[in-house]
Formats: structure tokens, sequence, C-alpha cells
């Protein structure tokens, strides 16, 4: 049964491509003077200017792109009156159909003759369709006669239906019993190749293919709901409705063959399309043989050419896109009907996405990879680290791609208006509804959950336009970024590898000197490409998109009805603006500062230089226009923001309490920026013990605000060393030993307690004393046995630990 959910899987995936069902263009001429002779033959008068044809019999296309003609008798078309019309093909458009004429099918076999013919190829004791439980020794045999009796029926139905003679059905199905019996399977492609011919030598085209197979497997799911039903199983285990999948697949029978259709057609294209020296090498590949990338190449320009040729048009897209919402529908029981009028707009996306794929993987020739393998050898052959070949693997693989973009600018252009379109928001809004749909009806999630879940979508729904325009803010910013590093070369991580190569062999004046002539610039073109989108208005938007999920999880949590801010959306955007502005001032004032004569400064301590030089950058940043701007900030928090009803609600302070905050924030600041402003007036060159006061108590501030802005904590006062492999530690409640490993890896840190006593635990913290590691009992007994990674350099600490109370003694092993 899993074969066969797969196969109706197979059935509508991308290649399950219907013939062209153009648009109608009424001023297209149709073809006049259609006859169909006694032998079969239909033939038309030529239309100007036309494309190719299309023959349709009864709702079945054939396309004919040579000539006026289509001999009838080589096309496997059902028993019976079949009505035949041709149209016009220009472009994308057709004509209305010509004059409809009838012609009549007659039965070539007979379906009695070929279901006996058949049993006989599957068993000779097969010998009648009307064989009884006496004619087998037990009740599996019998059972296993009736299936093969079923499945052997539904094949001479199918063959009869579409006019195969006695003779090329049973020829036919005796080749092919034969190739399915056989050991072993196709040695290689050329085998596989020359099997697949029999289609030819019984003349079995695509839709002949496709009827068989669709008449197949009805009955091998009728099969499997009489099976299930007996045995009362009613899924299979992908959770698919056997029932309901036969309903569809019975309902929509001309759906179904015309993808199955399609899918032969394709791969018989394909076959037919390959090139003798392709298939040679691809069965040398298959046999082993190791191809140059040379080949590898040959191969795939061939293979993607093949597929750009027969790419069906957006209009086939758009039929392949119905058919899959209608059968998913019918097989789900879910309404499609919202989907349907999207369909043509999903085909033109996924269209325009595989061409633009195609295109991409034909601009990668031989040089292209041989210059990535090369990169990519170089990396990992090195026993030592080398970010300058992981760079210069990024930029080439990233300027490859810019250059891709820039020679394929239309597509792009059209990709990007496609965005735009209106069916993005309904799609957008049926997905969300899905969704919904589904937490709405599952018994097993938490119903506060499920709660809080849906009202987050229904917010997400509702604010579409906020979405697309923050996720095409976040787009131009990346953009940004990825052109500033194209187009700067990546100069500025290459000047930042550079630096960290040759500090250590540096003055500290040359290195800060560094930092500001060479990197700063480039940093700030970086700073720009980000910051410069940030506007007042992207950042309100970014607010506006931060305020869906917050606001609906807020609401959930308070049950007391959602809160609403968007009446502080603004003053916050304000603030955010004004930091930003700020920052900016603060970079500029780097350049402003002069810091390498400061740190040059033989009168001063190297440390002492580092404080007052960032004094002094914050003297000119400081200016009386961004005091302004800092007493505007405080002042929209305090009055605009923490004053604002929604929330009060949440931070529960009284006006009086915000009111004194906001006189001791802003003392506070007044101060700060007091003091800066006189230490950059000081004589660096004759500092007095007050000033080294004064420099140290305002450094001190300084530090507790980039700490409180950096979010991390200091490390213990207090710790012992450890060292790689077997130490011995001494606790006495929990202590922290620092480690520095010397390679980067996984390592594995144990106790080595003998017994069960004590019972050790250890916490691995890195040098921000973030937890990245903790272990209990995976050792021995009682003891810790952490496994984490480590890189080289870095200070780790190890908070180790007994749960037994006092001093405590023993081993410790480290290793990788």
């Amino acid at each position: 049964m899993k074969k066969i959910f797969l196969l109706v899987l197979m059935i509508f995936s991308v290649f399950a491509l219907v013939a062209c069902k153009d648009e109608i263009d009424p001023t297209i001429n149709p073809p006049t003077n259609v006859e169909i002779s006694d032998e079969g033959l239909l033939t038309w008068n030529a239309v100007s200017g036309a494309d190719y044809y299309i023959v349709y019999i009864d709702q079945r296309p054939i396309e004919v792109r040579e000539g006026t003609s289509l001999d009838l008798t080589t096309q496997n078309i059902l028993v019976g009156n079949r009505l035949v019309s041709v149209v016009t093909v220009k472009g994308e458009s057709q004509s209305l159909p010509s004059t409809v004429l009838t012609y009549t099918v007659v039965q070539l076999s007979d379906p009695e003759v070929v279901t006996e013919g058949v049993l006989a190829i599957l068993n000779p004791a097969y010998t009648s369709a009307d064989m009884t439980r006496s004619d087998f020794a037990n009740d599996w045999d019998f059972e296993e006669y009736q299936n093969m009796l079923r499945m052997t029926e539904a094949y001479a139905e199918a063959v009869t239906s579409i006019n195969m003679s006695e003779a090329n059905a049973l020829g036919f199905f005796d080749e092919l019993n034969d190739m399915m019996g056989a050991e072993q399977g196709p040695e290689n492609l050329s085998a596989l190749m020359t099997e697949m011919e029999m289609l030819d030598t019984y003349d079995i085209d695509a839709y002949a293919a496709a009827t068989i197979i669709y008449h197949l497997l009805i009955v091998s799911l009728e099969m499997e709901v009489e099976r299930s039903t007996a045995q009362e199983v009613y899924e299979v285990e992908d959770g698919m409705d056997v029932e309901e999948m036969l309903a569809a697949l019975q309902a929509n029978p001309t759906i179904t063959i015309q993808s199955l259709e399609i899918i032969i057609d394709f791969l018989l294209t394909f076959k037919d399309s390959l090139s003798t020296n392709v298939i040679g090498l691809l069965d040398d590949a298959i046999e082993g043989t190791e191809l140059s990338i040379n080949e590898i190449i040959i191969i795939k320009d061939e293979v993607v050419g093949i597929l750009q040729d027969t790419m069906p048009s957006v209009t086939d897209f758009t039929f392949l896109y119905s058919s899959l919402m209608t059968i998913a529908g019918a097989i789900s029981g879910e309404d499609m009907s919202g989907y349907l009028p999207h369909a043509q707009f999903l085909a033109e996306v996924n269209h325009l996405e595989i061409t633009i794929v195609l295109e991409f993987i034909a601009s990668v020739d031989t040089q292209t990879v041989e210059d990535i393998q090369a990169m990519v050898e170089s990396i990992e052959t090195s026993m030592e680290p080398n970010p300058e070949a992981l760079i210069d693997l990024v930029l080439y693989v990233m300027t490859y791609i810019s250059d891709f973009k820039d020679a394929n600018a239309t597509l792009f252009a059209d990709f990007d208006e496609l965005m735009q379109d209106e069916a993005m928001e309904a799609l957008f809004g049926l997905a969300i509804d899905q969704v919904i749909y589904q937490i709405e009806n599952d018994p097993y999630m938490d119903e506060n959950e499920a709660a809080m879940a849906v009202g987050m979508l229904e917010a997400f729904k509702a604010e579409y336009d906020t979405i697309r325009a923050t996720m095409d803010i976040f787009a131009t910013i990346g953009e940004n970024v990825f052109n500033e590093f194209v187009s700067s070369e990546a100069a500025l991580f290459y000047a930042i590898l550079d630096l960290q190569m040759n500090s250590m062999e540096l003055p500290m004046v040359d290195v800060i000197t560094s930092v500001i002539e060479d990197i700063l610039p480039l940093f700030m073109d970086y700073n720009t490409a980000i910051m410069g989108e940030l506007d007042q208005e992207a950042i309100l938007t970014i607010l506006e998109f931060i305020q869906i999920p917050a606001t609906a999880a807020l609401g959930s949590m308070m049950m007391a009805g959602t809160p609403n801010f968007d009446a502080i959306l603004d003053d916050v955007a304000d603030v955010v603006a004004n930091v930003i502005l700020l920052e900016t001032a603060v970079l500029n004032a780097i350049d402003d500062a002069n810091i390498p004569a400061i740190m040059s400064n033989q009168n001063l301590d190297p440390e002492v230089a580092a404080i007052l030089s960032m004094i002094t950058v914050l003297d000119i940043a400081l200016s009386s226009a961004n005091e302004l701007v800092i007493d505007d900030i405080i002042n929209t928090i305090f009055e605009n923001i923490l004053k604002d009803a929604e929330m009060v609600a949440l931070h529960g302070m009284t006006v009086t309490e915000i009111n004194e905050m906001k006189t001791m924030v802003t003392t506070e600041v007044d101060g700060f920026i007091t003091e800066i402003h006189a230490i950059a007036d000081f004589n660096f060159n004759a500092l007095t013990y007050d000033d080294m006061e004064r420099i140290g108590a305002i450094a001190e501030m300084i530090q507790m605000i980039f700490e409180g802005m950096d979010g991390g904590n200091k490390g213990p006062e207090e710790y012992y060393y450890i060292v790689y492999g077997t130490s011995t530690v001494y606790v006495d409640g929990p202590t922290y030993f620092l480690f520095t490993p010397g390679t980067s890896g996984f390592y594995y840190i144990e106790s080595l307690v003998s017994g069960d006593y004590p019972d050790t635990y250890i916490s691995i913290f890195d040098e921000d004393m973030y937890e990245i590691g903790y272990d209990d009992d995976s050792g021995d007994s009682w003891n810790f046995a952490a496994t984490v990674y480590l890189e080289a350099g870095r200070d780790y600490y190890l908070l180790i630990n007994t749960y037994e109370s006092g001093y405590h003694m023993f081993d410790v092993l480290i290793y990788n």
C-alpha cells in the first residue's frame, strides 16, 4: 500500500504537467477544411503564422508541431465515437476549435481473450477466468488467483478501451512480466533505455501507458479498501484515508490519466533527448568510474538544456495547480475553492523559480567548479584554521551570485514584481486559515495554548501589509550588506583578519591606529548599509510587526483583554531613531578624536590613555544638539511611554514613582555628561591625583553602562586553575576552576570518584558566564561525565560541586 500511495503522490508531482491549455483568442483563425479519411488520416489547411496545432480527441489534447495532419490510427484512442477538432496556437494563445468531426474507433481486442491470455502468462495453472475454490489446494492459492484475476481484468479493460490489438496487449504484458521477474534489473542506463523500447514495439504511447496504470491503480486501491475494512484498518501508516483517495481518483479520471501521461511523456522525451555520449558517461558513473569535472559538466549541460527546452508553459503549470487543488480537496475533504482562483499566480511563481534555477545551474561551468573545489581543498587540507581561505570562498560565491543576478536582471525584476501581486495576501490568509483550522480541531492541544496560537495567527492575518513591509525592509538591508560585501571585496573582514594576525607584534598605539584608519571606515559602510534603511517610518513598521506576537502573547497571559500599544508606537520609534542618531554620532566622533595621539602620549599609562580616548570620543559626540536628543529620549520614555495607560497596567508604577525615576535618571545623565566634558578639558600631560580619581570613577560608570548593554556577566572573582589530563581538585561547596583549551574540539570532562561517595555534578560556563554544558551522573557510579565543544584559547569556568556538604578531594580527567 505504501508503494501505491507514493505512486499517487508522484502523479501529482512537479512533473505532472498537462498538455497546453492556452487562452482562447477569437482573432486567431482556426484550421479549415478539416477531414478524416477512411484510413483514419486527419488533415487540415495550414493557418498563416501558426506556431503549431493541437488536435483535441474529446478533451484529450495532442500537439502537432510539424505538418498539418495526424494519423489517428497511430494514437491510442478510446473505443467508441470520439469528437475530433483542431485549434491553431500562436504564442500563449489558441484559436476557437475548427469544425468538430466524429471518429469511430472499433474495438480490436476481446477483453476475455486478453484476460485469459494474461492469466496464463502469470501462471500456467490459471487455465481460465472461471476457476473456483475446488480448483486450488488451499484458500491462500485461491485468494491469490482472485487477486491476479482482478488485476488482469483491469489490464484487459484498459487495453481494450484504448483499442490495442490482442497481439500487442499480450506481447507487451509477456515482455513486461519477464522484465519484472528478472533476478537482476538493468545493469546500466543503456540497458534501461533498451527495455523502454518495448513501448514503441507494441505501439504504446504515453496516453496508453497512463490509462493502463490508472486502471491498475484503481483496482489496487479497491482491494486495499476491502482488506482494510476486513481488518478494521482504515488508514495507511501515513495517515491517508484509502477510501477517500480511491473516491478522489475515481471522480477525477481525466486529471489523473492526463497527469500520468505527462510524466511518462516527459520521461520518454527526456530519454530520446539524451545523447549517446551522455548515456555512456552515466553508465561509467553507475559502474563505478570516477568522472572528471569536465564530464560532469557535459552531463549537467545536456540535462539542463533538455529541461529548459521541454519545460511546459505557465498555462500548463496553471492547470497543474488546479488539478492538485481539486484532487487534494477530494482526498482531504478540505474546501479548496478559495485557492483555485490563484492557481495561475502560483503557476507563474513556480514557473519563474524553475526558470531562474535552471539558468543558474546552466551558468556553472568547469572553471567555476574547479575554482570552488580548489578553495574548499585549501580549507580542508590546512593544518591550521585558514579563515582567509574561507573568506575567499564566501566572496567568490557571493560575487558569482551577484554577477548572475546582474546578467539575469530581467528575470529577477519580473519575480520582484510578481511578489507584489494581490494574490499573495489572499494566499497568505488562506494558509493562515488552514493552520487555524488544524489547531482548533486538534484534540490533543492544550486549550490555552491553542487560544494563544489562534489569536496570534489571526493577528498576523489582519496585519499582512505590516508583515510584508517589514520583510521588505529586512530584505533591503540584507541586499545592502550583500552588495557592500561584494563591492568592497570583503575588505573589512580581510582588514580585521590582518590586524588579528599582526596585533601581537604591534604596539598598542599602532593597533588602535589601524582600527581607526583601516577598519572603522569600512565598518561605517556596513553601518550605513544597515542603519541607512532605518528611518522613522521603517522603525515604526518594524515595531508594528513586533507588536503583533507580543500583543497576542500578553493578551493571553493577562486574560483580561488584549493590550493595545498603538498609542506609544510613534514614541518608541522616535526613541529608537534617536538612539541610532547617537550611535552614528559616536562612530563619527572616533575619527575626529585623534585617538592615536592620545594613545602614544608618553605621560599616560596605556589603560588611562584608553579611557581618555573613550572620554574624548564621547565629549565630541555629546554636542549641544545631541544633548537635546538625549533629553528628548528621556522625556519620551517617561512622559509618553511609561505613563501610557496600557504600560501602566503592565508595570504597575504610579505617576509619582515614574516622575521620581525620571528625576533620578535625568540627574545621573546630566552629571555624567557634565563630567565627560570636564574631563575632556583636563591637561592630559599633567594629570593630578584628583584628576585620576575622577577618571577612574567615570571609567567605572562607563563600564557599568557597557556591561548593561552587553548583557553578559563577570566571571567568578575566586577560582582555581585546572589543566588538560588528570588533576586533583578540592571542593567545599560550589568551586570554580578555570580551563583554557589548547585546541578546539569536543572535550570530555569526568570526575573519578571511586565508589558512590561523594556524588558529583558539574556546570560549564564560557568566559561571559553563559552556561554551555551540565552533567550529573553520566559517568560510572555517581560521577559526572560531560561532553562539550570548546574553542582554543578561550577561558572556560568549570563549576564543580557535590551533593554532600563539606570538604572533598577527588580527581578530574579532561581529554579530547
